[in-house]
This record gives structure tokens, C-alpha cells and sequence, in this order.
């Protein structure tokens, strides 16, 4: 990651874009997100306004399945 923070916020926002497109990014992603926020590790998850959930979508690999 860049140091300077515009430009670091640059760089993750580019990369969620390509995610998107690409999912087979998000892993990597993920671990960007964790880095500019200084974060343990990173995810998105899915819920719902009816208050289903799906769970984890994509992770960085950092927590535990069982969390």
C-alpha cells in the first residue's frame, strides 16, 4: 500500500472495482482493506433488509471459519 492515505484509498478503491468484475480478487481485496484500515482482517458480509442473512461473501483469510 501507498503511505500517502489519498492515494492509498486510490489504490482499494480500484481494487474493489476490479473486484467486482473479477471475483476471484476479493481474497486479495480483503487483505488491501485490512491493511489501509490497520485492521486484524476483513470481510463482507451479506445481510439482508427482511433480516436474512447470507453470511460471509468474501473474506482475507484472516479470521477463523468458525467465527
Amino acid at each position: 500500500m501507498p503511505e500517502d492515505d489519498a492515494e492509498a484509498l486510490s489504490v482499494l478503491a480500484a481494487s474493489l472495482y476490479d473486484a467486482v468484475l473479477d471475483q476471484t480478487l476479493w481474497p486479495e481485496v480483503m487483505a488491501t482493506a485490512s491493511s489501509f484500515m490497520e485492521s486484524y482482517s476483513s470481510v463482507v458480509y451479506e445481510w439482508s433488509s427482511s433480516g436474512i442473512s447470507r453470511g460471509f461473501l468474501y473474506d482475507d483469510g484472516g479470521i477463523e471459519p468458525e467465527y
